[in-house]
């Protein structure tokens, strides 16, 4: 090895290597790659035309793959290869070298030899592990199978439920992500491994069955997992995939896909092949300008009939029409590829989320907390953050799916609808956690709760808050009372079920009660952790600061949370939950 030094060169002969890791390795590191791929890069590979650009050889770090028009001329490459590592005083290891060689389209065997040691020869149904992803013949892969067991080890653990969904979502579905941006892998695969999450979510979150999909993927602040689907993030990263290859800042990689782009569209088109193509209509997976009739053509599948197909399934456009620039157009997004994964999950996520407050019967609690667009308040109860207690999440999730089990609804298999201790209404959710008699007590308790933090609150800020007191022109009794500007203000907490027309009916009975005797400014919270919009107004009325009044309502939210699982338990103490088939 020659090294220039001023006007002097100094041979060095490698004699020991460093550790991965020194602060000298990554040096060495190039140092030894760079004649390895000058050497693949030589002149004497012809390397193969690919859409009218010759490539002879990818790599990334020390993964080097060669590429040469016919078996001998790759022979005589990986000889020189060899030659040149053994001058560096390196070897390649044959047993983890693979070939893959096609004529006419088709793979075939042959033999070829690194070091004089033979390499494997991929076959039609063969596959090797090149930068993480499989390799071979077939376009189309699965992926290893190891997610079934990693989802039972996981649910086995001693992590807290919380946690087990924090390592599902921020761990265990990323890893998969390098497989899926291959654009490659088999539907059928990630159909079953969706199915299979969702049985590992439901088991964690103690949800039936009949829990609907929705729920899983839709945003944690209206009371969903905000996981990902495999089979929408497939789309996802195939669109993301293709869009970026035709944006590449490398000149060789956006030449050959844009040419390959274009050759798919006109082999689709075969001998009819409009002046200007359809580019943009084509990613779009749009029918029109003709396109209809690539359903039948011979075109093959590719890189780009996949993303075709997923952009169709996405609902997504793709636009061509800006000068060296692509966008990525879904709903009310719209992105550059380098921000594509990010803005398409958003816009899957919006999807599912809709989907979720629409479900007449298990969305009606997430339409309420829908209407605080503005906290993460109710997304941290379902993170590692999480001030919930193992108690307070077994019911949580099946409170707001109203899916508990109860007899009143039209599913139980009960004959007797009513309510088990007070014998009135049908017994579902909302008689439960607010019309129950029965536990009115634990209701109230629920209620002052919530009243306390706010007496702290008012306390903290200089306040002189009275409580519950009679009013003397009335026997009624304000939750809150005190004094601003030199008038009566009276504050009253109302905890209503999580219906958003519960919710606004709440406030207006508090606003009729107390309006006559001042000005009145309710507190609603839903029993399930909704917060009813208009209470910022007793923010902005008593000047409290962001950071103090934030701490409040995420403390009262969590405070009528606890209260309406304490209901829940109490309920259902004296029933085994499978005594009533959902």
């Amino acid at each position: 090895m020659d090294f220039v030094v001023g006007k002097e060169t100094i041979s060095i002969a490698p004699s020991a290597g460093v550790r991965q890791g020194d602060a000298l390795s990554t040096t060495i590191f190039n140092l030894a790659a760079e004649p390895l791929l000058r050497a693949a890069l030589s002149e004497s590979n012809p390397g193969i035309n690919l859409f009218g650009q010759i490539v002879k050889a990818t790599a990334y770090a020390d993964d080097i793959a060669v590429v040469s028009n016919t078996a001998q001329a790759l022979q005589e490459s990986l000889h020189h290869l060899s030659r040149v590592a053994k001058v560096l005083g390196l070897k390649f290891n044959a047993q983890k070298c693979a070939s893959l060689n096609f004529i006419n389209g088709k793979p075939f065997q042959v033999d070829l030899f690194v070091d004089g040691r033979p390499i494997k020869s991929l076959g039609s149904d063969e596959q090797e592990i090149y930068l993480g992803t499989p390799i071979g013949a077939k376009l189309r892969f699965r992926p290893p199978n190891q997610l079934v067991s990693n989802l039972d080890k996981i649910a086995e653990s001693l992590l807290a439920p919380w946690q087990k969904l924090e390592v599902f979502r921020s761990h265990l579905l990323p890893s998969l992500s390098h497989h899926l941006a291959s654009g490659r892998v088999l539907k059928d695969v990630l159909t079953t491994l969706d199915t299979e999450c969702r049985k590992f979510l439901g088991h964690i979150t103690m949800v039936p069955n009949t829990a609907t999909t929705p729920f899983f993927y839709a945003d944690r602040r209206v009371g969903g997992l905000g996981t990902f689907s495999l089979t929408d993030d497939a789309d996802i990263w195939t669109l993301a995939r293709a869009v970026q290859l035709l944006t590449s800042k490398d000149q060789l990689v956006k030449g050959i896909f844009t040419e390959q782009l274009k050759d798919t569209i006109m082999r689709g088109f075969r001998d009819e092949a409009p002046a200007t193509l359809p580019i943009g209509e084509y990613l779009s997976g749009s029918t029109e300008a003709g396109l209809y009739r690539l359903r039948y053509a011979p075109a093959g599948t590719n890189l780009w009939t996949l993303a075709r197909g997923a952009a169709k399934r996405m609902r997504v456009r793709i636009d061509v029409s800006g000068e060296g620039n692509i966008r990525i157009i879904a709903d009310d997004v719209s992105v550059l590829p380098g921000k594509a994964v990010r803005g398409l999950r958003q816009v899957v996520r919006q999807r599912h989320t809709l989907k979720f407050i629409s479900a007449p019967h298990q969305g009606r609690v997430a339409s309420a907390l829908a209407t605080d667009r503005s906290t993460k308040d109710i997304a941290r109860l379902t993170s590692s953050k999480t001030d919930l207690q193992h108690d307070d999440w077994r019911y949580l999730h099946r409170a707001r799916l109203d899916l508990l089990p109860l007899r009143g609804y039209s599913w139980s298999s009960s004959d007797n609808k009513t309510c088990r201790h007070c014998g009135e209404s049908s017994e579902n959710g909302f008689h439960v956690l607010n019309n129950c008699r029965v536990n009115l007590t634990l209701a109230t308790q629920r209620h002052d709760a919530v009243l306390e933090l706010l007496y702290q609150l008012l306390s903290r800020k200089g306040y002189t808050a009275i409580i519950n007191r009679e009013l003397p022109e009335s026997r009624l009794k304000p939750d809150v009372e005190l004094e601003v500007s030199g008038t009566r203000l009276m504050i009253d907490v109302a905890v209503s079920y999580d219906i958003s027309d519960n919710l606004e009916a709440a406030y207006n009975r508090k606003v009729t009660k107390y309006q006559h005797l001042g000005q009145v400014l309710p507190l609603v919270l839903g029993s399930l952790g909704s917060w009813y919009p208009m209470n910022e107004d007793i923010r902005s009325l008593l000047g409290i600061d962001h950071r103090s009044w934030c701490t409040f309502r995420r403390r009262s939210r969590l405070a009528a949370i606890k209260g309406s699982m304490e209901m829940i338990r109490e309920h259902l103490a004296t029933t085994d939950d499978h005594n009533i088939h959902m």
